[in-house]
């Protein structure tokens, strides 16, 4: 029996994705994927920011800094829970900045759609895909009572994908006289 390791350079391949890059060379282009998680890191260099550490620490996750978002891989989103929403009594508190300060929601965008970073991350699954950072979790936490807004929102900016977590993915599918319906994909 071959045994395998968690390995978050090379995980793309056993997927099978690399097979459809190299076959049908379809990596994502013109996609867009809406995240509905903890929110997006989009200064980390797995999307295209400088991944300055420094950086991170400086931004006020209730803001958006000048020339900070969007980016060209993190192309838009909101915080539709605040930092401190954790969904027992604390109420959300929306602010226009989805950036991630958990790590959770980066996590899941990079298996998605992340560009890599060379020794230490491989690109995900559509690196050319776009991404919509939806953050339904407070920094501690939330729960999935956000998640209906938060999908409608993420169809009217015209996601194709979303990524619903912990528990189901979500596709857009347009049909019966144009009527936009969500139809589960499949189970994370």
């Amino acid at each position: 029996v071959k045994q395998y390791e968690m390995d978050h350079v090379q995980s793309v391949p056993w997927t099978g994705a690399t097979n459809v890059w190299n076959t049908l060379g379809l990596r994502g282009k013109d996609i867009k994927v809406g995240i509905i998680d903890t929110g997006i890191d989009y200064l980390h260099a797995n999307f295209g920011g400088a991944g300055n550490p420094a950086e991170f620490a400086a931004n006020n996750p209730n803001v958006i800094e000048a020339d900070t978002f969007p980016t060209t891989k993190v192309v838009g989103g909101y915080d539709f829970a605040g930092a401190a929403y954790n969904g027992g009594a604390s109420a959300p508190v929306p602010d226009a900045d989805p950036l991630d300060r958990s790590g959770h929601g980066s996590h899941v965008a990079g298996s998605v759609a992340g560009l890599g970073v060379t020794g230490s991350i491989g690109v995900g699954m559509a690196p050319e895909a776009n991404l919509y950072a939806l953050k339904v979790f407070g920094d501690g936490g939330g729960s999935t009572g956000l998640m209906g807004a938060v999908a409608d929102s993420a169809l009217a900016a015209g996601a194709e994908v979303i990524g619903v977590i912990p528990d189901r993915l979500i596709q857009r599918e347009l049909g019966h006289g144009g009527v936009t319906e969500l139809q589960v994909v499949g189970s994370m």
